[in-house]
């Protein structure tokens, strides 16, 4: 089994695992793909997992942990898949200004397609209400 071949079927493992609520497993899973020899890309995808993961779990300090491990790796690759989701957790959060200064961020950088750009002021326009 390849390297891609393995860390596909490690999320698709992980993902059975969080339906079946075992999110502590999912994690055990998904965490040493940040440290092996796959693309960055693969690691961004691992820290919004895990991050999502932790978020449901109620370990926000965790989640929001792996979201600043995800965006240091996302933005070279002009990518903002971690950054929104951050953005999203704050928002559940209530920490609503902080979300908020995510998405103008986000915004007022060239990351974003219009289709991100259409998305991320939508959701400033439901912080705004």
């Amino acid at each position: 089994m390849s390297s891609k071949e393995a860390f596909e079927a490690s999320l698709l493992l992980a993902d059975k695992l969080l339906r079946r609520g075992d999110h502590a497993d999912a994690v055990t899973v998904m965490h040493p793909w940040v440290f092996a020899d796959v693309t960055d890309f693969n690691k961004v995808v691992v820290s919004y997992n895990l991050a999502q993961v932790f978020s449901q779990m109620g370990m926000h300090d965790e989640a929001l942990h792996w979201c600043d491990y995800g965006i240091a790796l996302e933005e070279p690759l002009g990518k903002t898949l971690v950054a929104e989701g951050k953005a999203a957790l704050l928002h559940g959060q209530g920490r609503h200004d902080e979300a908020a200064a995510i998405w103008h961020a986000l915004l007022a950088g060239p990351l974003l397609d219009d289709e991100g750009r259409k998305r991320v002021a939508h959701n400033l326009a439901l912080v705004k209400r």
